[in-house]
């Protein structure tokens, strides 16, 4: 991926898309693009250490109409590395800014569930069969 050209990338997307090479939609997609290359050495920055205030929130003080969705924004006691996560942050950024529909729920608090904990304790002493 490293040695494709932007249009090369873009080929490709729209071939997966179901546009064939050749045919005027695709051609015309292609004529009227700009799709340039990024490398994103900090992919894996979800692990890198941080803390609180590093990331922005889902709706930033004073915003009205623009919420921050994905991994890179700050969630009060949620892991920032799970599907879970990325969705979430939609669903705040909506309820927030247009105060309808039901309420993101609560986080799950797995580490003070006692019956988690108890599991948990059972697989790391063997004491289950897995």
């Amino acid at each position: 991926m490293y040695q494709c050209t932007g249009e090369e990338i873009l080929r490709e997307l729209l071939q997966h898309l179901g546009l064939k090479k050749g045919e005027p939609k695709t051609e015309e997609i292609v004529r009227t693009s700009i799709c340039i290359p990024t490398n994103m050495p900090y992919v894996n920055n979800i692990w890198l250490r941080r803390k609180r205030g590093d990331r922005p929130p889902v709706v930033p003080e004073g915003v009205t109409n623009l919420g921050l969705l994905g991994q890179y924004v700050e969630l009060e006691r949620e892991i920032a590395f799970t599907f879970e996560y990325s969705t979430r942050t939609a669903w705040e950024a909506i309820y927030r800014m247009l105060k309808r529909g039901p309420a993101p729920p609560d986080v799950y608090q797995g580490q003070y569930d006692p019956k988690g904990v108890w599991a948990a304790t059972k697989v790391l002493l063997g004491l289950t069969k897995t």
